[in-house]
């Protein structure tokens, strides 16, 4: 088994579920119990955001790629950067290694090849989204990414920080720790809603190609506006109580389960969508 170098810490509880689901992979695929060889060099994130909201993409480079240097001179034999957004320095920082950096887009373009997908909605930082790296990478293997308009990147951009981890300034605890809190629910309902929306808006045809050419039709031909979407609301049989859930267009990727099969014992119980 080859032992993996892994750069995270940006953030750690983006880390912790790279970790967790790389493990599951080698466990699945190898059965009984074993786990992964990783190596983890974890960087300060707030050090990581401050040199990106300064624009010092090289320091930021030479900075990952001295994780890198240690992760092999470790026994590393590839590196990962476990985060989407530090790819726009992947390249300086293979050429600071004798070993494969494996970039993420390359294993993204496959997926969504292997679903016969061609065109897709890219979310992510602003930076993600608004610069060329990984929109240039993903159509070098006939992927094409659409970017959601202005106003929908910065929502999306603050929905992505705000539900970073923080800690509580009432205790030592991360407030992201206490997930039980009714604020932190509240917190989490308002980043999905906000990530539904942008996502609705670049499949109805509100996102922007990077000429800034609206890619709806139906939406020019009703003078560049686009109806607002219907939402569906949620009935659970036996109770009556409803509220509002978002629409099937994301219902699977934002996490929003569409039906629970069941029967009529009072354990297992049907939730019917219906607009």
């Amino acid at each position: 088994m080859k032992t993996i170098g892994l750069i995270g810490g940006m953030s750690w509880a983006s880390t912790a579920l790279y970790y967790r689901l790389i493990n599951q992979e080698v466990m699945n695929r190898l059965g009984g119990l074993r786990s992964a060889r990783v190596l983890l060099a974890s960087l300060d994130f707030a050090e990581v955001v401050a040199g990106q909201k300064a624009g010092e993409w090289d320091r930021l480079a030479s900075l990952l790629g001295d994780s890198a240097r240690r992760l092999e001179r470790a026994g590393a034999d590839i590196v990962l950067i476990a985060t989407n957004t530090m790819h726009k320095v992947a390249d300086a920082v293979q050429a600071q290694l004798s070993v494969p950096l494996l970039h993420i887009g390359d294993v993204t373009a496959d997926a969504i090849r292997a679903h016969d997908c061609r065109r897709v909605a890219l979310l992510g930082t602003r930076y993600t989204m608004e610069q060329p790296f990984y929109v240039e990478h993903l159509a070098r293997r006939g992927v094409v990414a659409i970017v959601p308009g202005a106003e929908d990147r910065a929502e999306v951009h603050r929905a992505l920080r705000g539900a970073l981890p923080r800690r509580d300034p009432a205790g030592d605890v991360p407030a992201a720790a206490r997930h039980r809190a009714p604020a932190a629910g509240a917190r989490r309902r308002r980043h999905r809603a906000r990530l539904h929306r942008a996502l609705a808006g670049a499949a109805a045809g509100r996102a922007r190609g990077r000429d800034g050419v609206r890619h709806d039709r139906a939406a020019r031909a009703r003078g560049g506006r686009v109806r607002p979407r219907r939402r569906t609301r949620c009935r659970r049989r036996g109770r009556g109580a409803t509220g509002a859930v978002p629409s099937s267009l994301s219902a699977a990727r934002l996490g929003h389960p569409r039906y629970l099969a069941g029967t009529r014992r009072a354990s297992r119980r049907r939730v019917e969508l219906h607009r």
